[in-house]
């Protein structure tokens, strides 16, 4: 019986990138989201991620995960996942992350 499943790791699947420190996007008008450790909070003309990808906050009370469709940074108390593996499920991986037990766990693992 072949089966699509595989033996792997937080480490094997995924990096996780760290956010960079910014200033003006609270009040900025402009393409790329910044997202904080819980919640979006401004827009920028910069971006770490140019599309589709998943958002982790690594400091605060909630430590948030977030899924976006568009462009987006992340600021220092925050990273966001780079997968290893071509066409990764992000969906997928969006889910496990809210679903693991404690996602400071994977932050600890990949880290």
């Amino acid at each position: 019986m072949s089966t699509r499943w595989r033996h792997s790791s937080w480490g094997d699947e995924i990096d996780l990138e760290y956010g960079k420190a910014i200033r003006g996007y609270p009040d900025a008008i402009a393409p790329s989201c910044v997202f904080g450790p819980n919640d979006p909070i401004g827009w920028t003309d910069k971006s770490l991620a140019d599309g589709t990808g998943l958002i982790l906050g690594r400091k605060g009370a909630f430590r948030g995960v977030h899924f976006s469709r568009d462009p987006f940074i992340v600021i220092d108390t925050t990273c966001f996942l780079n997968p290893r593996v071509e066409q990764p499920d992000l969906h997928w991986l969006h889910s496990a992350l809210i679903h693991h037990r404690d996602a400071e766990e994977v932050v600890e693992a990949v880290a």
